[in-house]
């Protein structure tokens, strides 16, 4: 079986992720090629019905590349509209951001660092404002759990009560948005 990986010596685990492209293994920086392969092959069925559901997918439209006055635009965009939503729900719950800067990503919606510092995705501007919202809510609880666990989404539902519908939206139109700048 034929995968990329990808590793890090900040990751302490070892995940896997499937999509058009192939099967992708985040990896910690010491772990073994032997561990990995074995990894990945404990995983086989899962890999297999991931692989199944993006070939049953109709195929993803062309989009060409975005042009940098663009992107410009949609910076200018987002930082228009994501500004206040940030500043409403961060006094909702009680934190304080640190910047708020705007980029072009092909995998992450947003980021949230330790010092609080938020990303956004600005091809974000071309989701709905609810969704958006979601993205806002999730990183925004990054300053107060700095993971991703039950807790940490038990939280964010407690800002966003339909968090899973919003971000559902993600997952089903999310791969049209990032190709444009792939």
């Amino acid at each position: 079986m034929d995968y990329k990986i990808v590793r890090s010596f900040k990751r302490r685990t070892l995940s896997l992720q499937v999509d058009r492209q192939g099967i992708l293994v985040r990896a910690p920086a010491w772990i073994s090629e032997r561990d990995i392969r074995l990894f990945v092959e404990s995983h086989r069925e899962w890999i297999e019905r991931q692989k199944k559901k993006f070939a049953a997918l109709p195929p993803e439209p062309e989009t060409e590349k975005p042009a940098p006055d663009e992107i410009k635009r949609l910076k200018t965009a987002a930082r228009k509209w994501f500004a206040p939503r940030v500043d409403h729900y961060a006094a909702l719950m009680g934190v304080t951001p640190g910047k708020l800067s705007f980029r072009a990503m092909t995998s992450r919606w947003g980021s949230c660092n330790v010092k609080g510092d938020i990303s956004i995705n600005v091809l974000l501007m071309e989701a709905p404002p609810e969704v958006r919202d979601a993205v806002i809510v999730h990183e925004l609880c990054h300053i107060l759990r700095r993971d991703h666990s039950r807790e940490f989404y038990s939280l964010v539902r407690t800002y966003c009560p339909d968090y899973d519908a919003r971000y559902r939206w993600l997952r089903d139109h999310g791969a049209a948005l990032a190709a444009k700048i792939k």
